[in-house]
């Protein structure tokens, strides 16, 4: 496998998901890995903020599912099989036990989940990701979210009925629905961001 010394590294080689499952065991485990149209991404871990808002995102929607038993959640290191080029890890994912019912012991979340959520690092791009929201939403995924700690705004990204991306930009004041996918789930956007930040 070779790997390209670039800001998010890439393989030159092309990968199916099985081939990228079986070199999953030699990869460096301090990154996080993703297969992206047949190519391997290495990418440094999520610096702080990020990791502290996904982790809220998964308290709320955790809870959330303690009453409302209706699927698998996932962090960061839960990958899912989009299809046979695509295997990615959002920073949280949610499946409902229709689309998986069982959680495997061993492999990869072999579907897409039915909600991504990618809270933004200072070296991700804003143009690569909202490619994988589009991604997501191709290979099945019905609601993504994309989450700037730095402007405190949330992209929603949903497929229209002519399966192009509309992407709804919400503000702090706006409020996030689960849609058909965590019915009656909503989270007010500044609960998101309610990080303490010190200097």
């Amino acid at each position: 496998m070779v790997v390209q010394t670039l800001p998010i590294q890439t393989s030159e080689k092309h990968y199916t998901k099985d081939q990228f499952f079986d070199l999953s065991r030699f990869f460096d485990m301090t990154y996080q890995y993703e297969l992206r149209e047949g190519l391997i991404y290495k990418m440094p871990p999520p610096s702080m903020l990020p990791s502290m808002i996904a982790a809220r995102i998964i308290v709320y929607i955790g809870n959330y599912l303690l009453e409302h038993d209706i699927g698998h959640l996932t962090g960061a290191d839960g990958a899912y099989e989009l299809n046979n080029d695509n295997t990615l890890e959002p920073d949280v994912g949610f499946i409902s036990y229709e689309n998986q019912a069982l959680a495997k012991e061993t492999g990869f979340v072999p579907k897409a989940p039915d909600l991504a959520v990618e809270v933004i690092s200072p070296y991700d791009s804003k143009s690569q990701t909202q490619d994988k929201a589009e991604v997501y939403l191709s290979a099945g995924t019905k609601l993504v979210w994309i989450v700037y700690p730095k402007s405190e705004t949330v992209d929603v990204c949903r497929l229209t009925e002519n399966k192009t991306m509309k992407i709804t930009e919400m503000t702090k004041d706006d409020m996030l629905s689960g849609e058909d996918v965590l019915p009656d789930f909503t989270l007010a956007i500044k609960n998101v961001f309610a990080v303490k930040k010190t200097d």
